[in-house]
């Protein structure tokens, strides 16, 4: 089985084109031609001229990540640097063979019927809510380096076990 592979890679360049390039050199390296199947990118809010639809672009025709995110922050973090206030670049690129990866979307109009993980319990009858809540606190959810092959049990309630009401 292929090994699963973590990447971070950061480019404190002044202009965000030649960050993003940089940060994609060092990404493709360490990949050494495996797949990018997950891309989670922050860019420093300090860029003046920064363009987040090229920036995505650029990234994705570079990388071909299955699944991407992104977003711009006041600061970065990579490679156990931290960047505030400056123009920066990071990346976390993942390879993930074998794995299923399902994004999704939630607007906020999808999420205005449950406010609060509370709302959603409180919509369970008792005998779901016995099954829904764990008696012990969760603490590893994600198997972590060296772990490879790992799987974690589902635990909870299905979704097909709720009526249509609670489904909605």
């Amino acid at each position: 089985m292929e090994h699963k592979i973590f990447l971070s890679a950061l480019s404190s360049q002044a202009r965000w084109s030649e960050a993003v390039r940089e940060v994609v050199a060092k990404i493709r390296q360490g990949l050494g031609g495996r797949s990018c199947d997950l891309l989670i990118y922050f860019v420093s809010e300090t860029y003046k001229d920064f363009d987040a639809a090229g920036c995505a672009v650029e990234l994705k025709s570079r990388l071909s990540p299955r699944v991407m995110i992104g977003c711009n922050s006041s600061g970065v973090i990579a490679n156990q640097t931290e960047i505030e206030m400056q123009p920066a670049v990071a990346a976390l690129a993942i390879h993930l063979p074998e794995v299923k990866l399902n994004p999704f979307y939630l607007s906020g109009t999808d999420s205005e019927d449950i406010e609060t993980g509370a709302a959603l319990i409180n919509a369970l009858d008792a005998a779901q809510q016995k099954q829904a809540i764990l008696p012990y606190q969760v603490r590893d959810l994600v198997p972590g380096p060296g772990e490879d092959g790992k799987t974690i049990a589902p635990e909870g309630i299905k979704v097909s076990s709720l009526n249509a009401a609670q489904r909605e």
